[in-house]
């Protein structure tokens, strides 16, 4: 979802990165599924991209339940 709304706003991911205060590398591992976000990090993705990419996103449905 956040990689595909980079990709369609054509944001660099250094830059957003840099705006949601996470590294390059952090970023480049949320965007390859290799890491989630904290909740701090969910939420400040949530505001940078104005809702299009919701924190809950990042929940896994077998994990919550």
């Amino acid at each position: 979802m956040l990689a595909a709304f980079l990709k369609s706003r054509e944001i660099k991911q250094a830059a957003f990165a840099a705006k949601i205060g996470v590294t390059p590398g952090y970023l480049s591992a949320l965007l390859a599924g290799k890491k989630t976000p904290s909740l701090t990090v969910a939420v400040a993705i949530q505001r940078a991209t104005d809702g299009s990419v919701p924190s809950d996103s990042w929940i896994n449905e077998a994990d919550a339940a």
